[in-house]
């Protein structure tokens, strides 16, 4: 392993693990968007999948999370007003699949979906998967997981702060809308949601592998 090798691998592994440490069923929001850089720099620069191949593993990891396409697969996305995968533990509380739509139901529909959400698995996403499946649905336009942490790290101050939305960033004006209506356990559903993304990277079996290994690399490498 080379020493680039190593730095790469080390500082990646740090980041795995203060996320670990720090994104429990307490933290706030503010945390979550000065730490959303981290993310950024996991999964958006795909360092960890640099570093998950310098240590020799094969393909991506594979992330288990909820998957909300498959959720409303039987509702045309023009009638959703709002869905949202979720998945956070946060204040001893995990929710999964909301969705609110813009017909009136029957009784029975409804019975049936609820039915149906409760049936509903975890999948298991390839990582690069994983970042293009969808987390949110608002006023029928489907927004996936790497938009959100795009959003929260280049527009509201994880990484910069801009207050412009130019026209090819209109996923940026349905979060924008999202932020400032919808919330989840009491918080803002950007911030459950990117809590959400974050809390099924590091459940991975997959991301424990690669912790066990990075560790055990380093210690002989030292």
């Amino acid at each position: 392993m080379t020493n680039n090798d190593k730095y790469l691998v080390k500082t990646i592994l740090d980041d795995l693990l203060y996320l670990k440490e720090k994104w429990d069923q307490q933290i706030d929001n503010n945390s979550l968007r000065i730490s959303s850089v981290i993310l950024r720099r996991l999964l958006i620069e795909d360092n960890l999948g640099r570093a998950w191949r310098v240590l020799g593993l094969l393909k991506q990891p594979k992330i288990l999370a909820p998957n909300l396409e498959e959720a409303i697969q039987h509702i045309s996305c023009n009638k959703i007003t709002f869905a949202q995968a979720g998945g956070a533990n946060f204040k001893g509380m995990t929710i999964n699949y909301l969705c609110e739509v813009n017909f009136a139901m029957t009784p029975e529909q409804i019975k049936s979906r609820s039915q149906n959400r409760l049936n509903l698995s975890l999948t298991p996403f390839y990582l690069n998967k994983f970042l293009e499946s969808p987390c949110f649905i608002y006023e029928g336009n489907v927004i996936n997981r790497r938009q959100l942490i795009q959003y929260i790290t280049n527009k509201l101050g994880g990484v910069h702060i801009d207050a412009d939305r130019d026209s090819d960033e209109q996923e940026f004006e349905f979060l924008d809308a999202i932020s400032n209506s919808c919330r989840v356990i009491d918080k803002d559903a950007i911030y459950y949601e990117l809590l959400s993304l974050g809390q099924s990277l590091l459940r991975s079996r997959d991301i424990a592998k690669f912790i066990k290994l990075a560790t055990g690399c380093l210690k002989r490498v030292d």
